[in-house]
């Protein structure tokens, strides 16, 4: 699969996903056969030529429906049910079958190819490491994280065994004339029952027999690395969990679990000496809310954010001298017709972030919206096609917070932000009407999201994925704090940036003028509070 480059064009970048997405929903429909570099161009409205600039071949596509199953699987892992190391290796497999249930045929079709040792769709060859790792990544978290986990070495080999059983229960699923077969199933509770019994599974995965199986896994499925990462893998997402930010009551001092899920990705990066890519979703526009913030524009709020930033990266670069490049992923025309802003006002917001960035004279950091996606249509439009092609329906939105506590938080979050919009907004409202309108725009926002989320993953398939939004202890986006603040959901968008001193902070302008702050000035705009001695 083709890398995305830190200087390929918004163009580009545009004609790559319409690519891929049509190759993957053809894949889907008509199988990989039927499938041709004709009907995928069509589909995609570009020249053969162009697409297979991109993918230059069918197997380059199939990589990338790898990497989606395997993402997908990661984003996941954060549902894991507590519980045993058998109930937790089921848990994976159920969701891994159900994830590749769509693209059965597909996989089917291509079962040669993959294991053909010589291809460049094997799932053992050097193209899919990246993929393996990841989804070794949530086996490992799986036994790490049971209430019956063995030591750390021991947990590292039955992670690598389970990781390459799992390929032979998927094989086994492929064969199945019914996609609802036995088969595939009875082997996950053959291996399950297994598991059931540690002192039997640690037997055999502690002894010689268990050390030789080891070492021919270790080779054949590259997955050491990932499991047994380099020192600077491991210094690098120390660094970037070190200023985390996690849901309240999580301790912020990250588990051993909560590296397992990014090392992988962050030592791909480092065994081809090149900078570290990360994905931040963030920097929308301001709320429109002039509790909150100081006008419409960015100000001193996102400008110390930014520092953050540059300062995390310049950290990494201490740790991976080729360093680490930022695309922050600029969210604001996909929530706007939902939290009340223009996207007149996203556009200014986003061009005054470009020149704060530009006047930093930094090329780590760079803006990525949904206009780069989607090109030259009305924000409307681009709305509807990121839905269209990436969103879920406000039901399993629903569904999937009712069983999710970690989900729960995040629509709960999202639901006070706009609810203390909605009151300024709607002054005439009573509040119990305005939090529930709110609530369902919750959902909206969450969907979109979702939405976003995946298209950023497409887009940027191998970088480190970040968060603005506190994170449970094992995630797979790490949450960044970008301003010191009390409040776990507040950001310099729905906020400002008030100094005491040397000290600054985030808080609401109306907590701010509680204290005695004033605003002051900069460039004849509003910038920060301050309270003056």
């Amino acid at each position: 699969m083709t890398a995305t480059s830190w200087n390929e064009q918004p163009r580009a970048r545009r004609s790559r996903l319409r690519v891929l997405e049509a190759a993957l929903a053809l894949f889907a429909r008509d199988g990989y056969e039927a499938t041709t570099f004709q009907h995928i161009a069509a589909d995609a409205g570009v020249s053969v030529g162009l697409a297979c600039r991109y993918f230059p071949t069918k197997e380059h596509l199939v990589i990338a429906l790898y990497d989606r199953l395997a993402t997908a699987l990661e984003a996941w892992a954060v549902e894991l049910p507590d519980g045993t190391m058998a109930v937790r290796f089921v848990a994976v497999m159920e969701k891994k079958l159900a994830l590749i249930r769509e693209h059965r045929q597909s996989l089917i079709a291509l079962a040669a190819r993959a294991i053909d040792p010589a291809g460049r769709a094997s799932i053992l060859g050097p193209n899919t490491e990246v993929v393996r790792s990841k989804v070794a990544g949530v086996f490992w978290l799986a036994i790490t994280g049971a209430t019956d986990a063995p030591s750390a070495s021991e947990s590292a080999r039955l992670a690598r065994l389970l990781y390459g059983i799992h390929l032979l229960i998927v094989l086994l699923y492929t064969q199945e004339a019914n996609p609802d077969g036995p088969t595939a199933r009875e082997a996950t509770s053959f291996v399950s029952a297994g598991l059931s019994m540690p002192a039997m599974a640690l037997g055999v995965v502690a002894g010689p027999m268990g050390a030789r199986i080891d070492a021919l896994l270790g080779s054949a499925l590259s997955t050491s690395r990932s499991l047994a990462p380099t020192e600077t893998a491991r210094c690098v997402v120390e660094r970037l969990l070190r200023h985390r930010r996690v849901l309240p009551g999580v301790d912020p001092k990250p588990s051993e679990a909560a590296y397992l899920l990014h090392l992988g990705r962050v030592q791909a990066f480092i065994d081809s000496g090149e900078r570290i890519q990360l994905a931040l979703p963030a920097f929308p526009a301001k709320a429109p809310n002039p509790r909150k913030v100081l006008g419409n524009l960015p100000d001193a709020a996102e400008s110390v954010a930014l520092e953050t930033l540059d300062g995390l990266l310049g950290d990494i670069a201490e740790a991976h001298p080729p360093g680490a490049e930022l695309w922050i992923c600029s969210d604001g025309h996909v929530f706007a017709d939902v939290v009340g802003v223009s996207d007149a006002d996203v556009k200014s917001y986003r061009q005054s972030l470009e020149q704060m960035l530009a006047e930093r004279d930094s090329d780590r950091i760079r803006i990525f919206g949904l206009e780069d996606a989607f090109g030259d249509v009305k924000p409307d439009q681009a709305r509807a096609l990121l839905l269209e092609s990436y969103a879920q329906s406000v039901d399993a939105i629903r569904e999937r917070a009712e069983r999710s506590a970690v989900h729960q938080a995040q629509l709960d979050g999202i639901h006070r932000l706009l609810f203390e919009d909605e009151v300024v907004r709607s002054p005439g409202q009573s509040r119990t009407q305005s939090r529930k309108v709110t609530r369902a725009r919750a959902y909206e926002v969450v969907r979109r999201s979702d939405a976003w989320g995946r298209l950023v993953e497409a887009a940027f398939p191998r970088a480190v994925r970040l968060s603005i939004h506190p994170q449970p202890d094992v995630s797979p986006k790490i949450g960044v704090s970008l301003l010191h603040t009390d409040d776990a959901w507040l950001t310099p968008w729905h906020g400002v940036a008030l100094f005491e001193g040397d000290r600054a902070r985030l808080v609401r302008r109306e907590e701010a003028e509680a204290l005695g702050a004033v605003m002051v000035e900069e460039d004849g705009r509003p910038s920060y509070m301050e309270v003056l001695s």
